[in-house]
Parts: C-alpha cells; sequence; structure tokens
C-alpha cells in the first residue's frame, strides 16, 4: 500500500513548482507590463512637452517679429532639432485663411532619440494675432500710462479711453459713448451733457458732474461713484472694490523707444524698403529727380527761352507715404518746414541748369497733399504736425486725407490745424500728445507713455480702426489642441 504512493509526494511538489513557477512568472510579466507602461507613459509626457516646446520656439518668433501683423511668421519651421532627449520632428506655421490674422501651428516631436520604440505626439495651436496689450485694452481709443485730458467741443467716443496710473477727465461734452473708460485712479466726466454706454472703471473714484449725466452699463469704483444719481438710466453701480475690479491691473505702455528691439525691428524693415533716413531734411529732399522718390514730389514744368533763361512754374507737391518711414532725429512737419524743403529743392534744380538764369513761377504751391494708398506709419524721434490755416498737408482745409500713423520713439507728438484733419490718425508717442484743433478730427489710435493733452472736437473710429504697420504685436490663443 505504502508502495503505491511514493510517487505521489514527487507529483505533488512538481505540481506546487509549476504553479509558483507560473505565478512568478506572471507576476514578473506584470512588473516588466507595469514597468514598460510607466517608461511609456514618462515618454509620452516628455515627448507632449518636447512638442509644446516646439509650440513656445513658434511664439518666441513671433513676439520677437514686434511688428503688426507679423510679416513673415507663417515662414517660421523647425525640422528635426534635437531637444532634451528627443527630437522636434517638424514645426509649421501656416495662415488660417488668406488676408487674416489666425495662424496655425503644428508641432511634432518624439521620444527618445535613436531609439526603434518612441513615443510620439502631435499638438496644433490657433493663435490670433492682435496689437500690443495696452493698445488692444479696450479696442480702439485714448491710452495714457499716466492721465488723459479731453476739452474742447462735442467728443464722440466710439472708442475707449484710459489712463493707467492716473485720471481720465474730460470736460468736453461726450456724446454716445459705446467705448470703456478706465482710470488707474479717478475717472472725471464734467462735460455739460454725458451720455453713453461703455462700462467705467477707476481705481478711485467715479465723478459723474455734468449739468446732465446720462449712463447706462456698469461702474466698477475702488472707493464711491459720485454723480446725479436720479439721472443715472440703467446701471449697476459697484463700489467700495478696492483693488478687485474685474481687468485690473491695467497693462503698461509697451516698450517702443529708440534703444528697444521693437525700434531696431522697425528700422530694419524700413531699410528693407528703402524708406530710412537720417533725417527730417534728408527724407523731405528725396524727390524723384535727386533720390530715390520717397521724398515730397514737386509738380513743374520748364520753359526754356533765349538768353539762357529757364523758366520754371511749379504747379504742387505731394508727398507720397510708403507702409513705412523711419526717421533718426525728430521731425517738423510745419510751413516753414515746407518752405525750407522748396527753397533746398530750388537750390538743387538751379544747380541742374547751371550757367542759366532760372526764374521761378509758384502756382498753388501753398498746401502739400500727403498721399498715402494703404495706412502709412511714420517713426521718428519727435514728431511736430502744424497744418495751420492753408491746411498743409491737403487738398483743401481738411488736412490730412489719409490713415496715417505717427509714432514717436524719444519724444512728444504734437498736432495743430485751425481745421482738423479729414482723414483717421493714429499715434505711439513715448512722450506726450499734445492736440489742439478748432475743427473735426478723427482719431483711430493713441498710446501715449505720458499724458494725453486733446482741445478739440474729436471721433474716435472704433468701428473703423486700421492698425497701422509698426504697431507692436501681441496674440491670443484661441485653440491648443
Amino acid at each position: 500500500m505504502l508502495r503505491d504512493q511514493r510517487g505521489q509526494a514527487l507529483v505533488l511538489v512538481l505540481i506546487l513548482t509549476t504553479v509558483i513557477f507560473m505565478i512568478g512568472s506572471a507576476a514578473v510579466a506584470m512588473g516588466t507590463a507595469v514597468r514598460k507602461n510607466a517608461t511609456l507613459e514618462t515618454w509620452q509626457k516628455k515627448a507632449y512637452y518636447i512638442a509644446e516646446a516646439g509650440i513656445e520656439m513658434a511664439l518666441a518668433d513671433l513676439r520677437q517679429r514686434l511688428i503688426y501683423p507679423a510679416p513673415g511668421f507663417e515662414e517660421f519651421s523647425i525640422h528635426n532639432e534635437p531637444y532634451a532627449g528627443g527630437v522636434i520632428d517638424e514645426v509649421s506655421v501656416t495662415k488660417e485663411t488668406a488676408g487674416n490674422d489666425i495662424y496655425i501651428i503644428a508641432s511634432s516631436s518624439h521620444y527618445p532619440a535613436g531609439s526603434s520604440r518612441l513615443a510620439r505626439k502631435n499638438i496644433r495651436v490657433k493663435v490670433k494675432v492682435v496689437p500690443d496689450p495696452f493698445l488692444s485694452y479696450g479696442g480702439p481709443g485714448l491710452k495714457s500710462d499716466t492721465a488723459v485730458h479731453l476739452t474742447g467741443g462735442v467728443t464722440s467716443t466710439g472708442g475707449s479711453l484710459l489712463a493707467r496710473m492716473g485720471d481720465v477727465e474730460s470736460q468736453a461734452l461726450i456724446t454716445g459713448n459705446v467705448g470703456g473708460i478706465y482710470a488707474g485712479r479717478n475717472a472725471y466726466l464734467q462735460g455739460g451733457i454725458t451720455s453713453g454706454g461703455g462700462e467705467i472703471k477707476a481705481g478711485e473714484d467715479v465723478h459723474l458732474s455734468g449739468a446732465l449725466s446720462t449712463w447706462s452699463g456698469k461702474i466698477w469704483a475702488g472707493n464711491e461713484v459720485h454723480g446725479p444719481w436720479w439721472q443715472l438710466r440703467k446701471v449697476t453701480i459697484h463700489e467700495h472694490c478696492g483693488t478687485n475690479i474685474p481687468g485690473f491691473p491695467l497693462p503698461k505702455f509697451p516698450v517702443v523707444d529708440k534703444g528697444s528691439t521693437w525700434y531696431e525691428r522697425v528700422r530694419d524693415e524700413a531699410q528693407k524698403q528703402g524708406s530710412c533716413f537720417a533725417s527730417a531734411t534728408a527724407w523731405l529732399d528725396d524727390d524723384p529727380e535727386f533720390g530715390s522718390g520717397k521724398g515730397i514730389r514737386w509738380v513743374y514744368s520748364v520753359a526754356e527761352v533765349p538768353l539762357n533763361l529757364v523758366i520754371i512754374t511749379v504747379t504742387g507737391a505731394e508727398l507720397r507715404l510708403p507702409s513705412l518711414t523711419v526717421v533718426d532725429g525728430p521731425v517738423v512737419l510745419d510751413f516753414k518746414a515746407y518752405r525750407d524743403a522748396y527753397s533746398r529743392w530750388q537750390d538743387r534744380i538751379e544747380g541742374k541748369y547751371r550757367g542759366k538764369i532760372v526764374t521761378f513761377v509758384d502756382l498753388n504751391l501753398g498746401r502739400l497733399n500727403v498721399v498715402a494708398g494703404a495706412p502709412a506709419t511714420v517713426v521718428a524721434d519727435s514728431i511736430k504736425i502744424d497744418e495751420a490755416l492753408a491746411g498743409l498737408f491737403g487738398v483743401d482745409t481738411s488736412g490730412i486725407k489719409s490713415t496715417c500713423g505717427f509714432f514717436a520713439v524719444a519724444g512728444d507728438v504734437v498736432y495743430r490745424a485751425v481745421v482738423g484733419s479729414g482723414g483717421r490718425l493714429s499715434v505711439i508717442t513715448t512722450g506726450k500728445f499734445d492736440c489742439s484743433t478748432t475743427g473735426n478730427l478723427n482719431l483711430d489710435w493713441v498710446a501715449a507713455k505720458n499724458d494725453v493733452l486733446i482741445n478739440a472736437i474729436i471721433n474716435l473710429n472704433a468701428a473703423q480702426a486700421a492698425v497701422p504697420p509698426g504697431t507692436p504685436v501681441g496674440y491670443q490663443i484661441i485653440a491648443w489642441k
């Protein structure tokens, strides 16, 4: 009986050993799989971060372009770039639709480099190119790092009023405001009639003290709102907000001084276009006959008569603005500067007819017609424009006809006119913007590091605003996949 059971122990041992081996093998296999999955998960995360790095490189390139609407951004690309132990396979930039400012950035990557077993990731980001945050806050309007002061007649404010660190003060009659009013300190609306529906935000107090103040919209005040309460219409008041005001703190004025990367890029772009000049004199004197044709174009005819006499009949003058002009130094465009340019041109013409008697007959020389087929920008240290009574820059007394941008990188922009511009102006200045005219003035953008001082009848063209070339660029991420 015992002899019949002698092999059972061996069988039992073999069975137990097999079970233990199978359990151990399963455990090892499971552990290996877990390790592989953990490794793959780590690799996938690293591949994602590497692809994300490709996106960030494209956005960094966009920030360095600095010029709205970021010319050439769609030419940015990366191919097989080693990064953090992996590879950025490709980064490409394409426009979503021709003519718009929305781009698709696509980035693909793998990790690790040089391995047959790879983790791959693809990221697509939709980006809208927009002006600098300070310029785009609240849409087009009058904006200062310090204070905005409005006096004069009727102010139709389709755009916003913003003073980052100081007061927004209007003693003008504001009608139909549809833009926001943003003040780091106080907002004063003191005109005889103040009406509108835009939001008002002030870090301290809001004062509605006009003879008739009607407002519909939301008002936030760090302290209190003061005004004729019985005349307030559909308005929501938020007082004693302290620093908890939506959208505060307000964005800072962009870095656009003469030593900035932005200025260097704008200057390089102007040099490529052949429109970068050492002085205002060099610019105005660069006419087609004695230069490249970027300056004043004098309209004249020549009649040579006996006795070595040459009669030059001048019938007008034009200044054709390219998309971008950069002048290294101050620019003054007034009647004296115009006449001085005319005198220098006369000297050059007399040199052309050396040995002959040259006589000039001036017909309708009293005005300079500025021509810009597309939005044009002039960048200089400082800019002073005085149209005077004659309407220096137009075919009539309404002055500038085109959409123009005037950017001062080391001083003020000063605008004077008896009758305001018939065109639309954009201004960026590292100093102040000082504007005075008895007529109507159309403004799209005004951004000043110092005060904005306007004594005029103005229209802010929020519905029409065209951002001129040279505007500092920013972006908004619309989608990230």
